[in-house]
């Protein structure tokens, strides 16, 4: 099993912000450029304000967020993970082995990134096609996911909890599409959104039927849709227009979310959107890039 190693995970961010450190000088250079032409100094200012302090401050926010990973944590109670017997844990009768088997992980030193992406993630997609190969029944996957955001709701405030609002605080609507009650998938990616600083209005009180009226009614920064099928790309590329010309503010950046993009990343451009995540991390990390390309266009 794929699992996050911390240590992995915050030398591949220091790596990123290495990268960001030059990709801030080129900012700078740009901006004194921009100011040595203009005589605005309150462009650098506001450049290194909102831009290049917040990298430097995540980086040391991630440096500082090392822990166990999963299979680590799990040997500390004599356990270990498959997510095979997890979403067999969650669909069975005592829903209290399956928090109890989370909450031995945290209490042995799991990162909260790695029990989102490692675990709960998959055992959602591992319900989904128990269902498809018809080796359980409807009404057992619907326990399990119902199972699956009591844990998700248990860990969210922890979880949001580890961030810290950064610069700029932007804005996100998140949403399955309409008559998509597939909602798991976007509910862990609104977390990861509002632990990076962004206030995100999503499920449920963000809907498919609703999008095009909130974004018409408040300016967002981000419109996030999650895609749970590639027979929806006719409806999503349908509601991206409709965002698209409702949409109080006419930069809006819209992403999509889905195994359907990370098999085909071609569908992206094709139904409108301008980006995807494989998972809630890069998500954000894409999501900041293109608000910010955007904002300086």
């Amino acid at each position: 099993m794929a699992c996050y190693d911390p240590n992995l995970l915050t030398t591949q961010f220091d790596a990123q912000i290495c990268g960001g450190q030059s990709q801030s000088r080129r900012i700078i250079n740009r901006r004194q450029h921009k100011g040595s032409r203009q005589g605005s100094r309150a462009d650098l200012e506001h450049t290194i304000e909102t831009e290049i302090l917040p990298r430097l401050m995540l980086a040391h926010k991630l440096r500082s967020m090392r822990s166990l990973t999963l299979p680590d944590a799990a040997e500390h109670f004599g356990a270990r993970i498959d997510i095979e017997k997890f979403a067999r844990l969650i669909i069975a009768k005592n829903a209290d082995e399956s928090d109890a088997f989370v909450d031995a992980l945290c209490e042995n030193g799991a990162c909260l990134d790695a029990i989102y992406l490692d675990l709960l993630s998959p055992a959602a997609r591992r319900l989904g096609k128990l269902w498809d190969d018809d080796l359980c029944a409807c009404a057992d996957v619907a326990v399990g996911l119902s199972r699956l955001h009591h844990i998700l709701s248990r860990l969210s405030p922890s979880f949001v909890g580890e961030g810290e609002t950064l610069g700029q605080k932007h804005r996100a609507v998140m949403s399955t599409l309409p008559g998509d009650q597939h909602t798991f998938g976007i509910v862990m990616a609104a977390d990861f959104f509002r632990r990076a600083g962004w206030d995100v209005i999503g499920w449920p009180l963000a809907t498919g039927d609703r999008i095009e009226e909130t974004v018409r009614c408040d300016a967002f920064d981000l419109v996030g849709l999650s895609i749970s099928a590639e027979r929806q790309l006719d409806l999503a590329k349908t509601v991206i227009e409709a965002v698209r010309r409702a949409s109080r503010n006419r930069m809006i950046v819209v992403m999509v979310g889905g195994r359907v993009f990370n098999d085909h990343p071609e569908f992206v451009r094709q139904i409108g959107a301008d980006g995807s995540g494989e998972h809630g991390l890069q998500a954000v990390e894409r999501a900041e890039n293109l608000v910010a390309q955007l904002a300086h266009q």
